[in-house]
C-alpha cells in the first residue's frame, strides 16, 4: 500500500491544449491530484507554463460561436497558444503520462483512454512500468503491465455534488431509454440494429420515456419509421443536464455499449446517481473493480450485430425489462449496489489512491508481485 510520507511527489505530463488528450484524462489527472491533497503528497503538471491560460484559449477555439463570430480566428488562438508554449503530440491521443517518484524512486504510469481495445501507444507501453486501459478486454493477450481502469466521463469531474443529489429523486418513470442511432465501423452499419432495439423498447408496458437520437445514415427514412411507432426522436444534441434529470426519475436507464462495444461513459453517471443501469448485452470491457451482473447491472441479452435488425426478438426483450420493473427487490438492491460502487471504487481520491496504490505494489519487486498485487489480479481473473 502507498504511504504518503515516502512519496516525494507526482508528476502528471498534460497537454492541456489538445482537446483529446486534456479531456480524456482529465477524470484520471484530478483523482491523482485528489488524492495527493488529501496525503500531503506533492503533486504538480508540466508540459507546459501555463495550462489555466491554454485550456481557456482550447475551449474558445473549439467554440462554435467563436468560430461563427469570427472568420479564420483559430488561426489568431493557435497564434496565442504557441506564444504560451502549447505542447501538443502529432498525431493526438489520449494516453496520459505520470511519474511517482518514491524515495528517489520513479514509478512510470500510463492510462490510456482510448475506446479501442489495442494498447494505442507501444512507444509509451515500453517507457512505463504500468500501463492502465480505460477499454481492457479481458479476451485480448496483453503484456503483464497492461491493466484495466474504469472508463469514467471526464464531464462528472465537476458535477459529482450534483450526480449524488439525484439519487434522492422520486421515481416517476420505470424506463428510460435515450441513445444516438448509429453504429459499426463506420457509424452507418449499426443504424438498423439501433433502430430495432429501441423499436422493441419502446413496446415495454411500463411508465417510460424514450428518445432517439439521430445523426447518421438516411434521417428521414428513420424519421418516418419512428413517428409510425410513436417513438420521440432528435437530431440535436440532448443537453447533458436534461438526460440527466430524466435518468434520475427512472428505476431502469439503458447503457448500450459504446461504437467500439465498451462499457461506455454514461455507465459512470448511472452508478454516481445511483441507478438501476440496463445494458444491452453482458459487459465486455474490464474495469479495475469488475462489474457484476445482477448486482451492478442487469443486460437485454441483445448481441451486437450490425445491420441485423431481424435479430432482435421483441417478445422476449419485452418481457425481460417488464420482469424487471415488476421486481422493486432487484431493481432497489442495484440502486443501493451502483451507489456504494461509486462512492468506493470512483471518486476522485480513492481512484486516484488505487492508481498509486497498484503501480506502487507491482514494481516494489520487480521479481516478484507483491501480496497486494497478486490479489488484485486474482479478483479480476
Amino acid at each position: 500500500m502507498s504511504d504518503g510520507a515516502s512519496i516525494r511527489g507526482v508528476t502528471a505530463f498534460s497537454e492541456p491544449y489538445c482537446k483529446l488528450h486534456d479531456i480524456y484524462q482529465s477524470y484520471y489527472r484530478n483523482s491523482i491530484f485528489a488524492y495527493c491533497a488529501s496525503a500531503g503528497i506533492p503533486f504538480r503538471e508540466v508540459g507546459s507554463r501555463f495550462p489555466r491560460q491554454l485550456r481557456i484559449l482550447r475551449r474558445i477555439r473549439h467554440s462554435a460561436r467563436f468560430q461563427h463570430a469570427v472568420p479564420g480566428g483559430t488561426k489568431i488562438v493557435d497564434g496565442l497558444a504557441n506564444i504560451l508554449g502549447a505542447v501538443q503530440s502529432n498525431p493526438e491521443h489520449a494516453v496520459g503520462s505520470y511519474i511517482w517518484n518514491q524515495d528517489g524512486t520513479e514509478v512510470k504510469i500510463c492510462i490510456d483512454a482510448h475506446d479501442s481495445r489495442l494498447v494505442i501507444k507501444p512507444d509509451l507501453l515500453d517507457w512505463c512500468d504500468v500501463y492502465f486501459k480505460s477499454n481492457y478486454w479481458p479476451t485480448e493477450v496483453y503484456p503483464a503491465k497492461v491493466a484495466p481502469i474504469a472508463n469514467v466521463n471526464p464531464a462528472c469531474i465537476d458535477k459529482i455534488g450534483l450526480l449524488k443529489s439525484l439519487r434522492h429523486q422520486k421515481k416517476d418513470l420505470d424506463l428510460f431509454v435515450s441513445f444516438r442511432v448509429w453504429g459499426g465501423t463506420d457509424e452507418l452499419e449499426g443504424v438498423e440494429h439501433s433502430l430495432a432495439l429501441i423499436e422493441a423498447l419502446a413496446k415495454v408496458k411500463c411508465r417510460k420515456k424514450v428518445l432517439a437520437y439521430l445523426l447518421a445514415g438516411d434521417i428521414g427514412a428513420a424519421v418516418k419509421r419512428l413517428e409510425n411507432a410513436g417513438i420521440a426522436w432528435t437530431t440535436k444534441w440532448i443537453p447533458q443536464a436534461e438526460l440527466w434529470g430524466y435518468a434520475a426519475k427512472a428505476r431502469l436507464n439503458i447503457v448500450r455499449h459504446g461504437m467500439h462495444q465498451c462499457v461506455p461513459w454514461r455507465m459512470a453517471e448511472i452508478l454516481a446517481m445511483g441507478g438501476c443501469p440496463v445494458m444491452d448485452y453482458e459487459a465486455t470491457t474490464r474495469w479495475h473493480v469488475p462489474l457484476v451482473e445482477n448486482r451492478h447491472y442487469v443486460h437485454l441479452n441483445v448481441p451486437y450485430r450490425p445491420g441485423e435488425g431481424g435479430g432482435i426478438d421483441a417478445k422476449a426483450l419485452t418481457d425481460r425489462v417488464e420482469s424487471w420493473v415488476a421486481s422493486e427487490e432487484l431493481t432497489e438492491s442495484i440502486s443501493r449496489n451502483t451507489e456504494r460502487y461509486f462512492d468506493d471504487h470512483l471518486t476522485p481520491a480513492v481512484l486516484g489512491k488505487y492508481i498509486l496504490d497498484y503501480a506502487v505494489s507491482l514494481t516494489a519487486s520487480p521479481s516478484s508481485e507483491t501480496a497486494n498485487s497478486a490479489a488484485i489480479r486474482d479478483r479480476l481473473r
